[in-house]
């Protein structure tokens, strides 16, 4: 499955709690759903579009899946994050980061 974060979600995603609505909303029922049917498919989220990304709501969003269950293992299978412009390569680096010390 493909998200693009900026049409479908926000331009400017920021906050823990625009972060936990995410995660909530899209993030756990479409890796749930990938989990579920045991399938090779990723659940893409195109970042590129977004005009900020505030650090705690990617804490919130992505972070917060280990803590809703998920482990770091599992949530490189079956999730990527993509940014083709260079100037938002930093954000996917944050993502992984913040999955990691979650």
């Amino acid at each position: 499955m493909y998200y693009n974060l900026a049409k479908s979600f926000h331009v400017y995603p920021m906050g823990r709690q625009m972060g936990e609505d995410f995660r909530e909303r899209i993030l756990i029922p479409e890796l749930s759903k990938i989990r579920a049917e045991n399938i090779s498919e990723k659940l893409i989220i195109q970042i590129d579009g977004c005009k900020a990304l505030g650090s705690s709501f990617l804490e919130e969003a992505f972070g917060g899946l280990v803590r809703k269950g998920f482990t770091r293992r599992e949530l490189r299978k079956i999730l990527e994050i993509r940014a083709e412009l260079e100037s938002k390569k930093f954000f996917v680096e944050s993502v992984w980061d913040y999955i990691n010390r979650a």
